[in-house]
């Protein structure tokens, strides 16, 4: 194929290609200048020729001088080296120049080295610990914007330099996400410390570094920030606990349940540690008094004194001691000697599971009860209006174990002066304040049997009620409906004494004629006895 002379349009470099390459781009070996072959570039022949004659020298960057220890050849020695293009089109004819591969170099590692400073930047003493979230965001921006720029420009194969700066660039805009502010500026310039309150006396300064350490390592910055969206700051409470990683998920849920929160406290444990052992960080809003809630984490843990970090902070820290439960075989076998001392730990788990299978076994002991009255005490401590399931298991085995002299009948009572509006009361309830002989439950029975079909379902209790009994019907008579009068009529034919006739003559001005029979021979019953 016939050969023709062109030159770069930009640096004037000489080279011979074949015809075709006419009209086709290519790219200057010298100085990468990208450029067309057309008539511009192609150096026309003005003299052909053939062999036998001379061919007169043509200088090019490619021509290689061969070198004799005699003497230097001419110029009419030179031989030219022809340049061998592929045949597709707009490809590279020479590697890519040492600017364009150091641009890429300085591109990636501009924005890798930036990834390493948000990674390690935000810790205490780190580059970024003080700047805020939209600066970081800002730098990140601008750094992925200068690589990316300088890696499109070295590459020499655009799709590849793209997808390289793509994921450079994406990577470094994450971290002001993944990684923001740890604590804002001006934080810790709101927690003042009084530097005569240490028991030490240790100067001004060295008491602010360590207020400012210990926040720092718990991240109190989350604390700070629930505080600053509520009403009322005190109400947002702070636990710290250490070793609590086993048992963290039964901690929250303890807490909810024994404050009554609406939903488990938040956690946050990443990356907070107090002299080099990890600690969870546990918040939550309650009216809680700061005393009740100490004396709840005694449950699951022992609460360390209220220095003056602790105070300023308002912060409890609690070393996590959680018991493990005793072995099954203790739990369940009535002739083991330590089985109501085992049942009777159980009793105190803050798991409410192991509490509840406790009750139950307690339930259905058969052998002499050991331990009655602390068993008393902890059944007692578990009834709670939050948790009807558990309550009234816990009544139902207080039942069987507690004594007039423990004075613990108020705490059902008090259970059902709670539920009693609510509606029907559990049958264990009534049956406990019936048969414990528990005075003042007239009016809880009261509400029972004037309910709707109330009547129906409490006539028995009523009656074993007695005094309590008569003291409710004569309570319920002038506002019940009359179809109770028929069930009022055979409950005080029972229990009825001369204090109960002026409230049922009353109703009989109410009755129809066949009820108005029932009562005005319930009242000649009363009369006779």
């Amino acid at each position: 194929m016939e050969k023709i002379q062109i030159k770069c349009s930009s640096c004037g470099q000489k080279f011979a290609v074949n015809e075709s390459y006419k009209n086709r781009m290519v790219e200057c070996g010298s100085c990468q200048h990208r450029f067309k072959v057309d008539d511009s570039v192609i150096l026309k022949t003005k003299k052909r020729h053939f062999p036998g004659e001379k061919k007169p020298a043509i200088a090019s960057n490619f021509a290689k001088i061969s070198s004799s220890s005699e003497s230097p050849q001419t110029d009419s020695e030179v031989n030219f080296q022809p340049a061998h293009y592929a045949d597709t089109p707009n490809v590279s004819f020479a590697t890519p120049s040492p600017k364009r591969t150091i641009a890429i170099i300085i591109g990636s590692l501009a924005i890798i080295l930036f990834i390493i400073i948000f990674l390690l930047g935000g810790r205490k003493g780190g580059l970024l610990q003080n700047m805020d979230d939209n600066k970081r965001l800002i730098l990140a921006a601008f750094i992925s914007v200068f690589g990316s720029v300088l890696i499109l420009y070295g590459s020499r194969f655009r799709i590849k330099g793209i997808i390289l700066a793509l994921v450079l660039a994406s990577g470094l805009m994450a971290m002001p996400f993944i990684f923001p502010a740890v604590l804002p500026p001006t934080a810790e310039q709101n927690l003042q410390f009084n530097p005569d309150s240490t028991p030490d006396k240790l100067d001004a300064q060295h008491e602010s570094d360590s207020l400012e350490s210990y926040s720092d390592a718990i991240g109190f910055s989350k604390v700070l920030h629930m505080r600053a969206k509520t009403r009322n700051p005190e109400e947002i409470k702070a636990i710290v606990l250490k070793d609590a990683e086993r048992d963290i998920v039964t901690i929250l849920s303890y807490l909810q349940r024994k404050l009554n929160l609406e939903s488990p406290p938040s956690a946050y444990s990443s990356g907070r540690s107090l002299n080099g052992k990890p600690v969870i960080l546990i918040a939550f809003k309650s009216d809680v008094s700061q005393e009740n809630l100490i004396n709840i984490c005694k449950n699951f843990g022992e609460p360390l004194p209220m220095n003056d970090i602790r105070k300023k902070l308002n912060v409890i820290e609690v070393i996590t001691d959680i018991p493990e439960s005793p072995s099954p075989n203790t739990l369940v076998d009535q002739n083991n000697p330590d089985y109501f001392n085992a049942n009777l730990l159980e009793l105190f788990s803050i798991e409410r599971s192991k509490q509840l299978k406790a009750v139950l076994r307690l339930i259905n002991t058969n052998v002499s009860l050991g331990r009655r009255s602390d068993i008393s005490t902890a059944l007692a401590n578990l009834i709670n209006p939050q948790d009807k399931e558990l309550s009234e298991a816990a009544i139902k085995a207080l039942y069987k174990f507690t004594r007039p002299e423990y004075k613990l009948d108020s705490k059902v009572f008090d259970y059902a002066k709670t539920l009693s509006p609510q509606g029907k009361l559990p049958n264990v309830v009534l049956d406990y304040l019936i048969d414990k002989k528990v005075a003042g439950i007239s009016h809880i029975l009261a509400q029972q049997w004037s309910a709707p079909n109330g009547m129906l379902l409490w006539e028995d209790q009523m009656v074993r009620a007695k005094v309590e009994g008569e003291k409710a019907i004569i309570e319920a008579l002038p506002k019940v409906k009359v179809n109770h009068f028929k069930s009022a009529a055979l409950i005080l034919k029972k229990i009825g004494t001369r204090r109960s006739i002026p409230a049922i003559r009353k109703a009989i001005s109410r009755a129809s004629r066949e009820d108005a029979n029932y009562l005005k021979a319930t009242i000649d019953e009363i009369k006779s006895r």
